[in-house]
């Protein structure tokens, strides 16, 4: 099959949301910090020390953001994910709603 033939029967994309994108809702640390955006939620992560990126939660949390932001992926499963990587690390209180 050529790359023309595939190019004609791959389903449409996703809405691809992009790095400005809000998320679901804000998120504001414990130190004051504000994440609005997806691209505020990557300089964040790329910001923290190598052993706090290492951690399985925060390797969750990338790939959610840069699912959303890249490829349309769930918008609402990055910040639940994020919201829950900052928990672990006692960085963030929940507001039960």
């Amino acid at each position: 099959m050529t790359d023309e033939a595939m190019v004609r029967i791959r389903p449409p994309m996703k809405t691809v949301w992009r790095w400005s994108a809000r998320l679901a809702r804000p998120i504001v640390l414990k130190d004051g910090t504000r994440l609005v955006t997806l691209g505020d939620v990557r300089m964040f992560i790329l910001q923290q020390p190598e052993h706090i990126q290492d951690r399985s939660s925060w390797h969750q949390a990338a790939e959610l953001v840069i699912l959303a932001a890249e490829l349309g992926g769930s918008i609402d499963a990055a910040t639940a994910q994020v919201e829950d990587a900052l928990f672990l690390e006692a960085r963030y209180a929940r507001r039960w709603q």
